[in-house]
C-alpha cells in the first residue's frame, strides 16, 4: 500500500474473528485482529492503513497485488508504485498496450455489442488461454498441445507472430517417432518439464493444421525452415491396450533437430503409415477431439470418421507446400493416400449422416435410432469443411441441425451417454445428461458456424441464392446462440448466469437449459473470434490479404474492416503485407504504401449494405 500500514494480519481466523460475518471483518471493524480466534489459521495478506480526506477533497491510495522473482525485485517494485503518479503511468501504458492490440483489427457493424464481444474474445483467448492457462475451473498452467495451437492460429487476424511462436514451440514437443505430448509444462529455464504421452489420436495432427493454417494466411513460408529438436523418453511408450491413456514423465531433450515442415511430415506419416485401421480410416486410440469418446478405440481397433475428415482436410491445406518441398513424386504419393481416404470415409455414409466412429468391436456409431450418438456436430461441421462431398456434407448438416440445435442451446451429440450405453463409449457416461460434452460444448459446435458460411459460400457458386441467404442467416444465428451476447439479457442471464463479455465453454442442455457452467479457460474464445470474422462476416485471410468471396453478403447492415499487418517474423518480407487487395469499400481507396501500413491503421474494406 502506499501508505503506511498501521498493523498486518496474515491469519485468516484473526482478520474475520470469531463468529463475525464475512461481509464485516474483525479486522476492519475493530481496527486490530482477533486476537482469541482460533478457527481457522489459512494464511492472508491484510494491511490497514489511515487515510486522511481534507474537506471538499480527495486521496489517492495505491494498492499493489503480484510477484516478482525474487525479495530485491519485489522491494524495488514495492517502493516504485507507492508513488500514485507512477501507478497511473503504469496503469495508463498497460491500457495503451491493450488497446493497441486490440486495435489491430476492429470490427464496425450496425450490432455494437457484436463489436464489443469481440475484442473480448481476444482478450480471453490471450490473456486466459495462451498467458495464464488457467481458470478456476482448470489450474494447471499446463499447454495443452492442440489446444494454445488452436488459440494462437485462430488470432492470427489480430497478430501472426503469436501463431508463430506458438508454432515454433509445439513442433519442439514432438518425439522422434512422430506424436507428440498431450499436455506439458515448461520450467523456469524454458526446458520441458511434467508432460502426458497419451494415445489421444489427434493431438500429432493439429501440428500440420497449425503450419497449414497459419501458411496459407500469412504467406510466411520461412517457418517451414526453422529448425527445432525433439523430445525423448528413457523408457518405450506402451503400446494399446496397456496403460491405455498414456504415461506422465519428464521428457528428455533430443540432440537431433529438423525443419517444422519435417516436424510436420513426421505427425501425418506416422498416423498414414501406423495408424490406420481395417476400415481405411485413421485409429480412434483414446479419444480423437471428443476426449468424452475414449473408450471407442482403446483396444486398439476403433476408428474416427471425424478424425478422417480432419486428416484430409489438413492434406488438401498442405498439397501445394508439399510439392515445393519434396516434388511432384512426393506429392502424388500424398494425393494418392487422400483418395483413398476420401473411398474409406465415403464407404461410411449411412443414408442422410456419416457414421461418427467404428468401435473396437466393429459396432458402428452414428446410426440412425441405433440410441448410440446417432448424429454428431464434429462429423457434421467437417463432412462440410473438407470437402470431400459438399452435397452429402450438406445433408449431414441438415439432419444434425434438425436434431442438436434448441431453442437457447446446441447439442454437441445426441442422444447422451449413460454409463449403461452399450457399447460403452467413454468418460462421457459419467458426465450427467447435459453436462460438458453430454451437453452443448461450445469450442466443438462452434464449427457449425463455419461450415454454414462454407455452404453459403457453395450455394452462392451454383446460384443458389435463396440456399445462399438461408445458410449465412443460419452461421449468424448459431454464433449467437453460442456467445453470451444472447444469454445476457433479461429473462436469458437469470438462467446463465455468466458474464456479459466472457465466452463460456459449456452450457448445460437438460434440466437447467442455457446454464453456464464452466467460464473463462476455454478454447471457444478463439473460435468464435475467428468464427465472427470468417464464419458469420464470410472474411478470408490469405496470403496476408483480406479477401472477400464472390457475392459476398454479410447478416448486418454494413461492415467496416480495420485491419493492421504486422510481419511475424524478421525473416519475412514484409513489404509485401498488405498489398494487392482488392478494395470494396465507400469513400476510400487502396493504402498509400506498405511502410505507412505498418505504422497505422489500414482500412481494408468497408461498408457495404447485405
Amino acid at each position: 500500500m502506499s501508505p503506511t500500514p498501521d498493523k498486518i494480519e496474515t491469519n485468516r481466523g484473526r482478520f474475520f474473528g470469531s463468529g463475525q460475518d464475512i461481509a464485516r471483518p474483525h479486522f476492519v471493524e475493530q481496527a486490530g485482529p482477533d486476537l482469541t480466534s482460533t478457527h481457522d489459521d489459512r494464511p492472508i495478506a491484510a494491511l490497514l492503513a489511515s487515510i486522511d480526506v481534507p474537506a471538499g477533497g480527495d486521496t489517492t491510495t495505491v494498492v499493489i497485488l503480484g510477484q516478482a522473482d525474487d525479495h530485491t525485485k519485489a522491494e524495488g517494485v514495492v517502493r516504485k508504485y507507492r508513488s500514485a503518479d507512477a501507478a497511473r503511468a503504469a496503469f495508463e501504458a498497460t491500457r495503451q498496450w491493450w488497446l493497441e492490440l486490440m486495435d489491430r483489427v476492429q470490427i464496425e457493424t450496425s450490432d455494437p455489442a457484436f463489436d464489443s464481444y469481440l475484442d473480448w474474445l481476444k482478450y480471453q483467448a490471450l490473456a486466459e488461454r495462451i498467458w495464464s492457462r488457467r481458470g478456476f475451473y482448470q489450474a494447471s498452467g499446463a499447454f495443452g498441445f492442440r489446444d494454445q495451437l488452436q488459440d494462437s492460429v485462430n488470432l492470427i487476424w489480430m497478430d501472426p507472430s503469436i501463431a508463430r511462436r506458438q508454432i515454433m514451440l509445439h513442433a519442439s514437443q514432438q518425439f522422434p517417432e512422430g506424436d507428440v505430448v498431450h499436455w506439458f509444462h515448461r520450467l523456469e529455464d524454458g526446458r520441458t518439464g511434467f508432460a502426458a504421452r497419451t494415445h489421444a489420436s489427434d493431438n500429432l495432427l493439429w501440428l500440420a493444421w497449425a503450419v497449414a493454417e497459419y501458411v496459407s494466411a500469412t504467406g510466411d513460408e520461412t517457418i517451414l525452415d526453422e529448425e527445432t529438436t525433439y523430445l525423448e523418453a528413457e523408457q518405450p511408450f506402451p503400446p494399446l491396450p496397456a496403460n491405455k491413456h498414456g504415461m506422465g514423465f519428464d521428457p528428455l531433450r533430443s540432440f537431433r533437430a529438423d525443419s517444422v515442415y519435417r516436424h510436420t511430415m513426421a505427425a501425418i506419416d506416422l498416423v498414414l503409415d501406423r495408424r490406420m485401421g481395417p476400415h481405411g480410416l485413421p485409429l480412434m486410440g483414446t479419444g480423437d477431439w471428443n476426449d468424452g469418446l475414449d473408450e471407442i478405440g482403446s483396444q486398439g481397433r476403433g476408428e474416427s470418421v471425424w478424425l478422417g475428415f480432419f486428416l484430409y482436410y489438413i492434406l488438401s491445406r498442405l498439397t501445394p507446400i508439399i510439392e515445393k518441398k519434396d516434388g511432384p513424386r512426393r506429392l502424388a504419393h500424398y494425393t494418392g493416400k487422400m483418395s483413398e481416404l476420401n473411398d474409406a470415409i465415403e464407404a461410411t455414409w449411412r443414408g442422410d449422416r456419416y457414421l461418427r466412429a467404428i468401435h473396437d468391436d466393429g459396432t458402428e456409431i452414428g446410426v440412425a435410432k441405433s440410441g448410440v450418438w446417432e448424429i454428431d456436430a464434429l462429423t457434421a461441421a467437417y463432412a462440410v469443411t473438407s470437402g470431400i462431398n459438399l452435397e452429402r456434407g450438406r445433408i449431414t448438416f441438415e439432419t444434425a441441425l434438425a436434431i442438436l440445435e434448441k431453442d437457447t442451446t446446441i447439442l454437441l451429440g445426441w442422444p447422451p451417454l449413460r454409463e449403461d450405453t452399450k457399447p460403452y463409449l467413454g468418460r462421457s457416461s459419467w458426465y450427467p445428461e447435459g453436462v460438458r460434452e453430454n451437453g452443448m460444448y461450445c469450442h466443438g459446435v462452434q464449427w457449425l458456424v463455419g461450415a454454414a458460411r462454407t455452404l453459403s459460400d457453395h450455394s452462392d457458386t451454383l446460384g443458389r441464392t435463396d440456399d445462399a441467404r438461408r445458410y449465412r442467416e443460419t452461421a449468424y444465428r448459431l454464433w449467437r446462440k453460442i456467445s453470451a451476447i444472447s444469454h445476457t439479457i433479461p429473462g436469458e442471464i437469470e438462467t446463465y448466469g455468466g458474464q456479459p463479455n466472457k465466452q463460456a465453454a459449456d452450457l448445460v442442455t437438460t434440466f437447467d437449459p442455457g446454464r453456464m457452467i464452466w467460464n473463462g479457460y476455454t478454447g471457444a474464445a478463439g473460435w468464435m473470434f475467428r468464427q465472427a470474422l470468417e464464419g458469420v462476416l464470410g472474411l478470408r485471410l490469405e496470403q496476408n490479404e483480406i479477401v472477400f468471396p464472390a457475392n459476398w453478403q454479410t447478416p448486418t447492415d454494413g461492415l467496416r474492416v480495420t485491419r493492421v499487418s504486422r510481419s511475424s517474423s524478421p525473416g519475412f518480407d514484409s513489404s509485401r503485407l498488405g498489398k494487392g487487395s482488392k478494395t470494396r469499400e465507400t469513400g476510400s481507396g487502396d493504402a498509400d504504401s506498405a511502410a505507412k501500413q505498418r505504422e497505422q491503421p489500414v482500412r481494408k474494406r468497408g461498408l457495404r449494405k447485405s
